[in-house]
């Protein structure tokens, strides 16, 4: 059993089924929010920033924490630096 993979133009469609209003309307709409997500997750990154979208999840961006790891071929410790990740956990609404 495989999953289905859904392009924009299939959520542009179901917008419209949905909410009505013209297929360009409709991507406006979509690119807009999450336009506004990426850059409140990009300037909020090290801070810490959650962006909670309402019966959807919340979206979660911080920086991890520097680490070591063992390098099995060389046979010795590299450092891995911090770095941005985005984490996102969805509402009681989306479990199944």
């Amino acid at each position: 059993m495989g999953l289905k993979k859904l392009k924009h133009e299939d959520l542009v469609a179901k917008h419209v089924e949905l909410h009505g209003g013209t297929k360009k309307e409709a991507e406006e709409a979509i690119v807009n929010t999450f336009s506004t997500v990426e850059s409140l997750m990009a300037a909020g990154v090290s801070e810490g920033v959650r962006v909670p979208i309402k019966n959807f999840g919340i979206f979660t961006a911080k920086m991890s924490k520097e680490r070591t790891q063992n390098n099995h071929l060389a046979g010795g410790v590299i450092t891995i630096p911090s770095m941005p990740t985005i984490s996102f956990k969805k509402s009681k609404s989306l479990k199944v």
